[in-house]
């Protein structure tokens, strides 16, 4: 289970607008009051912490959450030092809708985890229907059409070579049992 406070940023690598916001959160762990409050900050590339990123629920980055008190607050505001270092300090508790205030999920189960997996390429092959993901998401489509297609066609050729013949049985056969 997640102990004590921590605010943890999910970043991508090459994200620029991950990188604009690195310094606010150096300057943030940096700050006196915050280690006073016993706060803790933390990074995590979400192309690394798959497991992570699919139990929080981050869809994209920067994304900054909160976790205290069994809760986890996801940070919609500005991306500077001064509106997070607000927001660490109390602002998440007076607007806990604005931040999608809920309990911290437990880690999730193997099932759960292909579930999850699942549950995010159909979100983006959403996005891709919809037209959010450009020609990535077309290329993703046709990507899953054509492994469906593979997919049945394997199933095919293994039930055709297991699948046993229906036996034909002679009259001869049928006086001898009798």
């Amino acid at each position: 289970m997640t102990t004590g406070s921590w605010l943890v940023l999910f970043q991508a690598q090459h994200c620029p607008h991950c990188k604009a916001l690195e310094p606010h959160f150096d300057n943030l762990a940096q700050d006196e009051e915050l280690k006073e409050a016993g706060i803790v900050l933390a990074t995590a590339d979400i192309n690394l912490n798959r497991k992570t990123v699919a139990r929080f629920g981050i869809r994209g980055s920067p994304t900054v959450i909160f976790l205290q008190k069994k809760m986890v607050y996801t940070y919609k505001g500005k991306r500077d030092y001064d509106s997070l270092k607000t927001f660490v300090l109390g602002d998440f508790d007076t607007k806990s809708d604005t931040y999608n205030a809920r309990a911290i999920p437990p880690p999730p189960s193997s099932l759960q985890e292909y579930t999850a997996i699942f549950k995010a390429i159909g979100l983006e092959l959403k996005d891709a229907a919809l037209g959010k993901s450009g020609s990535t998401g077309y290329a993703l489509i046709c990507m899953v059409g054509i492994v469906s297609i593979l997919v049945i066609m394997f199933m095919g050729l293994i039930a055709s070579i297991f699948v046993p013949a229906k036996s034909s049985t002679t009259k001869s056969a049928k006086k001898k049992k009798a």
